[in-house]
């Protein structure tokens, strides 16, 4: 009787809290706040920061007593007042209700009631309270003990209303067919904060035993408490205690199969027992198995073949590495390919003895799987359309034929070559400036005259042209015109897509700046100070770029074009600045560049005094930047930065088209 009573009052003082706050400003006209009903609400603007707004949305954040999910609801405005309908979800427990104009995630004003909130307890049917009634309050105004995205409601945990959180779990504890299993780790979290660490901890795990005891606790709820006994509680012993018992109540499941995965000796010195304990995880819990019943956590298997596929690698179990690769699925195997063949190929490990061909042996004994796997589905969590996860899988295989195409180049298998340029995407195959002139290499070693004017006037399409290739476009032109030059700028131009070279020059503008900066004094190759004070009037092209920086070194065939193309320009200059460099930095960087036959100015940045860093001059400029990566691009033009761009785009055609356009965009300046 006494419970029935409390029930009752609790359910009147709900309803009793919901009519003060929402009567004056809010109102529902019609329907019943409870689950699967349909409400029309009534918002009054006036006093607010939306009073006049003139158009005004709501946010509903829905609790389901796991978690919390946004709905948004259109207004429409008649003499002040906005309303709206609004279906109740059918899992509702709880809905708050929060008024914004703008994006939800930027809005440019909103109303929470001052604070105190728009919400409402949902009922079911018959109008009695449900399981997550009083939990869902709580976590409104306890946002951050809740750890899920009720936190944009408020933005903050209120803290002149955490006694009544507290007294708001308690009420939740009388609510039939509530277990404080559901949401025992916010109750823990608001324990800690009205009790402190100490007793918190001591009345949580009494309140874990109490439910362990209880008949009938599945294998998920096992492992919730197991986690909140590790992490919560900080408790090792009693959640290796509920692990234990997972594993022994539900060898097969899903809860299992993740305590032994969390088990694995991933951390130990000794690769042969990290090696073994990958190879059991695996023959007890076959991913096979996974697959027929999915559970969201495919990261294990991800992270796990990713491990022993390197180790295999490392210690040249290659045989063991190629079979490896009948049990991934693409995800898996791209990453297990990725970096361990494309990492190779690219840390200069090709210049050890035999191991192009090692390489290359392994990349055409496992591409053949990846190329299978290629629409799996493997990325869809990772992206939220089909679509655009099938693109990543296309462009991420695109990379791998990159390297396998590179070594049978290298290594001279040059038929072997040809036949896998055929497996590239429509939008890879031409769209890579590198693999575009490797491409041209293996059609001139197999005599395949007629197809390289094809691909050099496919790749000028996509503006994806080396210097080789530009020289040998033209000679080809030259060629077939009795070597009369004077038609061939018509010709180039006419190769090019006008839609691409349009998005260029709108990404150009979007680099268009007006920065002063701090003039300065370098020295450059020959020891000699240039000033840039002395290029009054002139147009200059500033690189920044480092030895160590691999995308640096890329971009140094396109702007050799530009080096080349401004060289009889009397306006235009072009120097390239080694900055952010170690040791014997002025040697590295002129070797380096003499000995790759490239014709660069070059300037060593200066030396901070004060830390050693080699990087005054570009430090001074970072925050015009607000980035300190390079490759970093820059026009100046008397004391002004006009012009600024990051990183490279991968094609030394388009990097001499970018800084043409924008030294033309400054010259025509006024």
């Amino acid at each position: 009787m006494s419970t029935f009573k409390i029930t009752a009052m609790l359910f009147l003082l709900s309803v009793s809290t919901y009519g003060q706050q929402l009567k004056s400003r809010l109102n529902f006209t019609s329907g019943k706040i409870t689950q699967g009903s349909s409400v029309s609400l009534s918002y009054d603007a006036k006093g607010s920061d939306l009073e006049y707004s003139d158009a005004v949305k709501a946010a509903v954040y829905v609790f389901d007593n796991e978690s919390w999910r946004v709905d948004t609801l259109n207004l429409k405005g008649i003499n002040g007042t906005w309303n709206a309908s609004y279906a109740i979800p059918g899992d509702a427990r709880f809905v708050a209700f929060k008024f914004y104009q703008g994006p939800l995630d930027n809005p440019e004003a909103t109303d929470n009631n001052n604070f105190k909130g728009f919400y409402a307890a949902v009922k079911d049917k018959t109008g009695k309270s449900i399981p997550g009634n009083a939990v869902g309050e709580a976590q409104l105004f306890q946002p951050l003990q809740a750890a899920n995205n009720i936190y944009g409601y408020f933005g903050k945990d209120l803290d002149d209303q955490l006694s009544r959180a507290d007294q708001l779990l308690e009420q939740e504890k009388k609510i039939k067919g509530s277990s404080i299993g559901d949401y025992l780790f916010f109750y823990l979290n608001i324990k800690k904060k009205v009790l402190g660490d100490a007793k918190a901890k001591i009345l949580g795990t009494q309140v874990i035993k109490a439910l362990l005891e209880k008949p009938g606790t599945g294998e998920q709820q096992l492992a919730k408490l197991s986690r909140l006994a590790a992490y919560n509680l900080k408790d090792e012993q009693l959640a290796d205690d509920i692990a234990n018992r997972i594993l022994r109540n539900y060898p097969g499941g899903s809860e299992a199969r993740f305590v032994a995965f969390s088990r694995i000796k991933k951390n130990s010195p000794d690769a042969k027992v990290r090696e073994a304990s990958y190879e059991e995880f695996l023959k007890a819990y076959p991913v096979s198995e996974w697959r027929k019943k999915r559970d969201g956590k495919g990261f294990m298997y991800y992270e796990l073949y990713r491990n022993l596929g390197s180790s295999y690698f490392e210690s040249r179990q290659y045989d063991k590495f190629v079979e490896l690769f009948k049990q991934m699925d693409f995800r898996s195997g791209n990453e297990v390919w990725r970096w361990n063949l494309t990492r190779g190929q690219m840390l200069d490990e090709l210049k050890k003895g035999n191991a192009a061909d090692t390489l290359l042996s392994l990349a055409e004994a496992t591409i053949p799987y990846l190329l299978k796997l290629k629409d799996d589905g493997s990325y869809s969590e990772d992206f939220n359309s089909a679509e655009a996860a099938r693109s990543n899988a296309y462009k991420q295989l695109d990379d791998r034929l990159f390297t396998l195409i590179f070594l049978q180049n290298k290594t001279r298998n040059y038929k072997r070559a040809a036949e896998s340029f055929k497996h590239l995407s429509e939008e890879g195959r031409y769209s890579n400036a590198d693999l575009n002139e490797i491409h041209l290499n293996v059609l001139e070693n197999l005599v395949d005259t007629k197809s390289i004017l094809p691909l050099l006037e496919m790749s000028a399409k996509e503006n994806a042209l080396t210097p080789r290739m530009m020289t040998k476009l033209k000679e080809i032109y030259l060629a077939g015109n009795n070597n009369d030059a004077s038609g061939y700028e018509q010709y180039f131009n006419s190769l090019r897509s006008g839609e691409e070279n349009r998005e260029l020059v709108a990404h150009v503008k979007e680099g268009l700046v007006n920065f002063p900066y701090k003039s300065f004094e370098l020295e450059d190759a020959d020891g000699k100070i240039v000033k840039s004070a002395d290029w009054k009037d002139k147009i200059v092209i500033i690189d920044f770029w480092a030895t160590w920086c691999r995308p640096c070194i890329m971009a140094f065939p396109g702007m050799q074009l530009v080096v080349d193309k401004y060289a009889k320009d009397p306006d235009v200059l072009v120097y390239f600045i080694g900055t952010m460099q170690n040791g014997d930095y002025k040697t590295k960087s002129v070797n380096y560049v003499r000995e790759s036959g490239f014709r660069f100015n070059l300037l060593h940045d200066a030396v901070n005094s004060t830390n050693g860093e080699q990087n005054v001059v570009f430090r001074s400029m970072v925050p015009l930047f607000k980035s300190s990566a390079i490759p970093r691009k820059i026009i100046v033009q008397n004391g002004i930065i006009k012009y600024t761009s990051e990183g490279y785009s991968g094609s030394p055609s388009k990097l001499l088209d970018e800084l043409s356009i924008a030294v033309d965009l400054i010259k025509n300046q006024k």
